[in-house]
């Protein structure tokens, strides 16, 4: 899922990892620093968009697909 990054809330201990992605620009990873799950990773190339694995939401009705 896509989502702007202003309106994300990250509470917790988290670290991250950077690569470079097919157009030159970062990707950078964010994951859980217990268990290494992803969090969200952000494409350097789509400005203030954050993608958010599905699986991670406590309710995945709450956001609705707005463009497909």
């Amino acid at each position: 899922m896509m989502m702007d990054e202003p309106s994300f809330e990250l509470v917790g201990e988290t670290d991250s990892y950077r690569e470079t992605g097919g157009s030159g620009a970062p990707i950078e990873h964010k994951r859980c620093s217990k268990c290494g799950s992803t969090i969200y990773t952000k494409l350097y190339v789509l400005k203030n968009i954050l993608a958010v694995p599905e699986v991670l939401l406590d309710d995945k009705n709450l956001f609705q697909p707005q463009q497909h």
